[in-house]
């Protein structure tokens, strides 16, 4: 039985002696932000009983209890006869241990650089993914395994392209600022007519575009820390959601509403009986009074108000700046008003701070009277927590991540393509860095919404060494990213494939290229991946590996029998060129490379295991 076994045993026996009295443990709040959604789908600081029947995968949980024992949970006498486990025994590769990505540590602008097939797209997308959602995304050693996870990586990473989250381009020398940035392109007219008028308008690349969807759910407002014991939260709603008009005019105006109370004119209220008295007819619980009356008469200035996104996130938090105020010639449908301060927008999810999800409700309060001055005023609200997001200290930040990945960054002319928007790349210049910049484009002209590049847009670029060595990387760019080698993988080669030594073979082709060129020019270990016979591995050698070599080395044909081996290039016998080329060659002796269909199956493997011993023929 393993040490995990084992806690979960006990934890079955503890649940078993006294079910009512162990439902009561509830794990602490700060231990369920900490691995927050990863609870199955389940909102946290459920019951312990509640996570053994319902999780997905209980590793996760027993991990936590082995490593911090009772202290995870209160009361502690629930579970004080729970074992503790070092680190190195909670380790298990079958379950999930809830790991997070220090996303602090990921750098916004990075470029992977190395040799062709070190799989640097390929780690593109297990890089976006990990950024996105703050979870590791390994890879099994095994090939059959590491082929279905990646798989599922795929299809996961796909559909956060469609969300948005993720875009994709290749750079190539005709790309410009135009289809990058914003450009003006031509439009039809919807007419089918021969007269139909030919328009321009201003269309965002691809870059301005995600940028823009990032900056919607950026934070950048950090102001000085609440006292949550004497500060009152409500929840309210704006809209359905936050893609409504109804959220993007409050945010616009700084102002929250109501759509309770139709189109009557509070103005001057005190009780809630005069709101009951200007809506004329009541029925008892009618929530046009009672939404009304919390809104007008137990909100007050200084109040912190966090906006639902759902039932089980929130989109923005607001303090309450004015009073009451009525409109009827808002750009909006409702009427009801009152001015706020916006402390913080972004989504972030309520298992971070609360205890359970939010009520459909569209306003309530959380704070007790009776806790006034205490730590619990507002009742199972991490207001620590709440603190992190106004202020900005909050380390996980919880802001939705978007990513820009940039296959052959080094390809594009990068003053062409970026402009003047490389400045802005710098993290110090992102909108909530410490010297946010913005800047009027070209095109559109918007004087009064100056772009800027938000920092929760991470940019991702991939650069392929034998196109261009990293010594002529534009200056700008290096300046402005990290640079992150990608180097062949060869653990992840077969060491035998039909009797031939691969992994071997690559290892000491790649030695010698290092040595004779750089090592910006070896062999990736992505060509030798899921081979399993003899002809696939002539096919990859015939028409990958000797044209990839031919391209190296062109025309030093020494070099290249020092990498191939005298078995793949072959001295062209004089007998065999005709006469007029013999006599203008003059005793100069040339080369050709041995044809696919020269070597059978044996010869093939013996001419090529030659290779992994050292042997040029």
């Amino acid at each position: 039985m393993t040490q995990k076994d084992a806690v979960k045993n006990t934890v079955d026996e503890l649940y078993a002696k006294n079910p009512k009295f162990y439902t009561r443990a509830e794990i602490k709040p700060e231990v369920m932000r900490k691995y927050g959604g990863m609870f199955g789908g389940k909102t946290p600081y459920h019951t312990i009983s509640t996570h053994l029947l319902n999780l997905k995968n209980e590793g996760l949980l027993l991990v936590e209890l082995a490593k911090n024992g009772r202290e995870s949970f209160a009361p502690a006498n629930a579970v004080s006869n729970i074992p503790i486990l070092d680190d190195e025994n909670t380790k298990d590769d079958t379950m999930d241990t809830g790991a997070k990505i220090d996303r602090k540590k990921i750098p916004l602008n990075q470029i992977l650089y190395g040799a062709p097939g070190t799989g640097k797209t390929y780690k593109t997308i297990i890089m976006a993914l990990e950024i996105i959602t703050g979870k590791p995304h390994d890879l099994p050693k095994d090939m059959e395994q590491r082929k279905k996870i990646y798989a599922d990586y795929v299809k996961e990473f796909n559909k956060y392209r469609q969300n948005g989250q993720i875009e994709f381009i290749t750079f190539h020398q005709s790309l410009g600022y135009e289809e990058f940035v914003e450009g003006i392109k031509p439009v039809m007219d919807d007419s089918d007519t021969p007269s139909a008028d030919l328009r321009y308008k201003v269309e965002a690349g691809i870059f301005k575009r995600i940028a823009e969807r990032a900056g919607k759910e950026t934070c950048s407002l950090h102001g000085e820390p609440i006292d949550f014991t004497t500060t009152r939260i409500f929840k309210m709603s704006l809209g359905k959601g936050v893609d409504n008009p109804i959220f993007e005019y409050c945010m616009e105006n700084d102002v929250i509403t109501n759509g309770y109370g139709k189109d009557i004119d509070f103005s001057g209220v005190k009780t809630k009986e005069d709101i009951i008295s200007r809506i004329g007819s009541y029925k008892q619980n009618d929530f046009n009074v009672e939404a009304m009356n919390r809104f007008i008469l137990w909100m007050k200035p200084g109040d912190v108000v966090l906006i639902a996104n759902g039932m089980s996130s929130i989109a923005a938090i607001a303090q309450v700046e004015g009073e009451y105020e009525y409109k009827d010639d808002a750009d909006i449908e409702y009427n009801h008003f009152r001015k706020v301060k916006w402390l913080y927008k972004g989504d972030v999810p309520v298992s971070a701070f609360y205890n359970k999800k939010l009520s459909q409700m569209s306003i309530y309060a959380f704070y007790k009277q009776d806790k006034c001055g205490t730590q619990n005023y507002n009742t199972n609200i991490d207001t620590e927590y709440i603190n992190e997001l106004i202020t900005g200290k909050d380390g996980e930040n919880n802001n939705k991540k978007y990513v820009l990945i940039i296959d052959e960054i080094n390809r594009g002319n990068i003053s062409k393509i970026f402009g003047e928007l490389i400045t802005l790349l710098e993290p110090s210049k992102r909108i909530g860095g410490d010297e946010p910049l913005r800047t009027v484009l070209p095109y559109s002209q918007d004087y009064q919404h100056p772009f800027g590049v938000p920092n929760n847009l991470y940019v991702i670029g991939t650069m392929n060494t034998s196109d261009r060595s990293i010594v002529s990387v534009d200056i700008a760019l290096r300046r402005r990213f990290e640079f992150i080698p990608m180097r062949p993988e060869t653990d992840l080669i077969s060491q035998d494939v039909a009797g031939i030594k691969l992994r071997a073979i690559v290892e000491k082709m790649n030695k010698k290229i290092e040595i004779l060129l750089d090592e910006d020019h070896v062999i990736g270990h992505s060509y030798f991946l899921n081979l399993h016979n003899v002809d696939e591995v002539r096919d990859v050698w015939f028409k990958k590996i000797m044209p990839l070599i031919n391209e190296y080395f062109y025309g030093d044909w020494e070099k290249i029998k020092m990498i191939l081996g005298n078995d793949f290039v072959q001295e062209i016998p004089m007998k065999d060129m005709p006469e007029d080329i013999r006599n203008y060659c003059n005793g100069e002796t040339f080369y050709g490379f041995a044809k696919k269909d020269d070597l059978n199956d044996q010869d093939f493997a013996t001419c090529l295991n030659k290779l992994a011993l050292n042997k040029l023929a």
